[in-house]
């Protein structure tokens, strides 16, 4: 009879699932301190002490290593919108409570990093989007949704319209966004000290999130539909 268990006790799936824990965490922690280009494979395997091969085993490239982190990431972020927005009752005031959650975490060195810098260009927009749909992007819908079917705002192009307020570019915008983030960092690095994180969005924050944070009020502050604004 074949050994249900491998040593220490566990079984092959239970090492697995350390081993990819492992990686995605200490992949997590450098492409926020040093970016995913500046990252290798070598770098990787080390800090979470695994070879190679465990790592190709599991992945089959540094993107998908990218897509484990943006996943993780997102799930986390989405357990924390989950938990502001479902204190509301109202369904636009749980979109109006989440999306502030979202720019709060704006501030965050590996939301920013891995959501709003490397995801988007390691990943491509395609993946990008099919990952973000499952998650952020997929809640900011789930409660536009609501919100319009409770005739609170317009219920007509909700994904053209959300996909800004999701820090979620056009396809244009992804092409050029490695050059643009390259030459912001390289900028601030010269010009400015290093300053402690702020929860509100300001001029220290990406161009994408300071995008998200005006396109989220120009989503859910005048279009209200609920009697007490009159639709233009």
């Amino acid at each position: 009879m074949a050994e249900a268990k491998q040593r220490g006790g566990r079984t092959q799936a239970e090492r697995s699932a350390t081993t990819r824990e492992a990686i995605v965490a200490a992949a997590t922690r450098l492409f926020a301190e040093r970016g995913y280009e500046a990252t290798g494979i070598d770098e990787v395997t080390r800090a979470a002490g695994v070879s190679k091969g465990a790592l190709y085993h599991h992945y089959s490239d540094k993107a998908d290593v990218l897509a484990a982190v943006y996943e993780d990431v997102e799930t986390k972020l989405v357990e924390r919108l989950v938990a502001v927005a479902s204190r509301e009752t109202d369904p636009l005031e749980a979109v109006r409570a989440g999306a502030q959650a979202f720019l709060d975490a704006c501030v965050d060195p590996v939301t920013r990093q891995i959501v709003l810098v490397d995801a988007p260009v390691g990943l491509g927009w395609e993946r990008w989007r099919s990952i973000g749909s499952r998650y952020g992007f997929g809640l900011l819908l789930a409660g536009l949704q609501a919100a319009a079917d409770a005739g609170q705002i317009a219920g007509d192009h909700l994904e053209e319209r959300a996909a800004p307020a999701a820090g979620r570019p056009d396809r244009g915008v992804a092409a050029d966004v490695r050059q643009r983030h390259a030459e912001e960092d390289s900028c601030c690095h010269r010009r400015r000290p290093r300053r402690p994180h702020r929860r509100n969005v300001g001029a220290s924050s990406p161009p994408r999130a300071q995008s998200a944070a005006k396109a989220i009020g120009a989503l859910i502050a005048p279009s209200r539909h609920d009697g007490r604004q009159t639709a233009a």
